[in-house]
């Protein structure tokens, strides 16, 4: 398709407003996915992810050309990417997927879709869920379980250390809301509001 740049949104993704325009997070790079959580951050609580030790995650990582000092997680329900790069893209996540694959571990996307950002993006730094959380952001521990976002700033907990910061993004990949989304596009009435998953 003759466009620039194509946009991936999960299905359960609710606006609370106009985004304004989304390839601001890209700085310059050619791809953008949120990069959420550092696997070499000391402060980590969590062990591993997706079935992988941290440790053996970020050597996977620095075996496959990663070069930034950290190393970062992504939750796949948002990312972007230039239409010049989509080949090297997907070449790169299949090319990681089945090292990982070789290596013992089969991974969702989350895993290459992180990787290849990595190696696209130029600066990791500067896609950051802390970064651009006012465009997107995950509620991954259902803060809106079965609610609508409402636009107003939650506290983010970060996957590994479990800290907060709080987040306002105009775009929520609303992961506990399902029932509600459903609900809505049937023109059902709202299930009952649930308690956060976090």
């Amino acid at each position: 398709m003759n466009y620039d740049y194509f946009i991936w949104l999960d299905a359960d993704t609710w606006f609370v407003r106009n985004p304004g325009d989304p390839l601001r997070v890209l700085h310059g790079s050619p791809v953008h996915s949120s990069l959420e959580s550092d696997v070499c951050n000391p402060e980590n609580k969590r062990e591993d992810w997706w079935d992988c030790s941290l440790k053996n995650f970020a050597t996977l990582m620095r075996f496959k050309g990663v070069r930034s000092k950290e190393i970062f997680i992504v939750n796949a329900g948002f990312w972007v990417v230039h239409h010049d790069v989509i080949d090297t893209f997907c070449n790169l996540a299949m090319d990681f997927w089945r090292f990982c694959k070789k290596a013992g571990y089969t991974f969702t996307e989350e895993a290459p879709l992180a990787y290849a950002t990595h190696m696209l993006c130029g600066n990791p730094y500067l896609h950051t869920l802390r970064e651009t959380s006012d465009l997107w952001a995950s509620d991954w521990t259902g803060h809106y379980n079965n609610r609508f976002p409402d636009g107003k700033p939650w506290p983010f907990i970060d996957y590994l250390t479990l800290r907060t910061f709080d987040v306002n993004p105009a775009i929520v990949h609303a992961m506990r809301c399902k029932g509600a989304l459903l609900a809505k596009a049937v023109g059902k009435p709202l299930p009952p509001p649930g308690p956060s998953t976090a």
